[in-house]
């Protein structure tokens, strides 16, 4: 037994096939376009963490350098209020020595 398509099937076959060639090749043609998409999306999303790190370290340089001269203006205000203090007991000697007795 011999399977004989009418011709009139085979057409519609082939325009079946056809249709679907063409949908597959535009759904192929979309999935290109979405990987590319994705790949750009990715490669852009790395670049972007790379810069936060880069960003973070420079944050903390940034806030060391600025405790530290936070430190230092505590010392300088510090070594002052000694000095005004120093200076305001020899000012009250120096006035109790000249003053008449």
């Amino acid at each position: 037994m011999s399977l004989h398509v009418a011709p009139w099937s085979q057409e519609g076959l082939r325009e079946s096939n056809n249709l679907r060639f063409e949908e597959l090749r535009e759904t192929n043609a979309e999935l290109s376009s979405l990987q590319a998409s994705s790949y750009l999306t990715r490669k852009d999303l790395d670049q972007a963490r790379k810069d936060m790190a880069t960003m973070n370290v420079q944050l903390k340089e940034s806030n060391t350098k600025v405790l530290i001269l936070s430190k230092r203006v505590n010392d300088l205000q510090d070594a002052l209020g000694l000095m005004s203090s120093e200076g305001s007991r020899i000012s009250s000697k120096v006035v109790s020595r000249n003053a008449p007795q």
